[in-house]
């Protein structure tokens, strides 16, 4: 699951994956699941708003990450948010939430194309 997240996160970003990123030592591998650079960068190159909210009246909060439309042709619906509770670990969740924000951005662009190279049936609802 987390490789096809990352795989669509690095597709919204213009990579293929695995994506190899330079570092002083040499290269690391590019996740944004688990580096709070790589999300961050991510975040910014495609154009997500982060946003801390608290949820309800819980003392716990969450964070949301959206990527809306600003184009005059936009439909209600069309932007990509992410709600994610940040548990115990508000870095987590919030790369968590950057990353599942922008692998839905790349899914939504090649909808019948999965990563395998395979593309499925179209919905019926999906013209």
């Amino acid at each position: 699951m987390n490789d096809e997240l990352l795989m669509r996160a690095a597709q919204a970003n213009g990579h293929a994956y695995p994506w190899r990123m330079p570092n002083g030592f040499g290269e690391r591998p590019w996740n944004p699941l688990t580096n709070n650079e790589d999300a961050f960068v991510l975040a910014v190159r495609i154009g997500l708003q982060v946003t801390a909210y608290p949820m309800y009246d819980e003392p716990k909060h969450s964070v949301i990450v959206r990527k809306p439309v600003w184009d005059h042709d936009a439909q209600e619906g069309d932007g990509v948010e992410v709600v994610e509770p940040y548990g115990t670990d508000a870095l987590a969740a919030t790369r968590r939430a950057i990353t599942m924000c922008a692998a839905e951005l790349a899914r939504r662009k090649t909808p019948n194309v999965e990563l395998s190279g395979h593309q499925r049936p179209a919905r019926k609802d999906e013209k």
